[in-house]
């Protein structure tokens, strides 16, 4: 198997605790330190990729460099039922398995994971 067969699921292979992603999240809600420019981190929250219904999730979608970023399906009906991520305009994280969510929102200086 070579590199490109395990790419489109290396991702679906982390596993961490909501208190390890939010000490991913931490440092980019407070502006990226030593980690990352100010620039990456605004780039993180702009919305680069918008679907009308992602292949994988079947709900509409938005990405940013990696990260989703704020979508509101409420009006989808009872099928969308908790497909929402409705995070502040600068915010951006990812929704794992079985309902968590991690994120940042450098605007507030706020990072959550549950």
């Amino acid at each position: 198997m070579d590199a490109t067969t395990n790419a489109p699921t290396a991702a679906g292979r982390g596993m961490a605790s909501a208190r390890g992603l939010a000490s991913l999240y931490t440092p980019l809600a407070l502006g990226g330190g030593a980690l990352l420019s100010n620039d990456a981190i605004v780039q993180m929250s702009q919305p680069a990729v918008a679907t009308s219904e992602d292949a994988l999730l079947l709900i509409p979608t938005r990405f940013a460099l990696g990260f989703m970023t704020s979508m509101d399906n409420r009006r989808r009906g009872p099928r969308a039922n908790g497909s929402s991520v409705i995070l502040g305009p600068a915010a951006f994280g990812h929704v794992g398995m079985g309902g968590s969510l991690g994120f940042a929102d450098p605007a507030e200086r706020l990072s959550l994971a549950t």
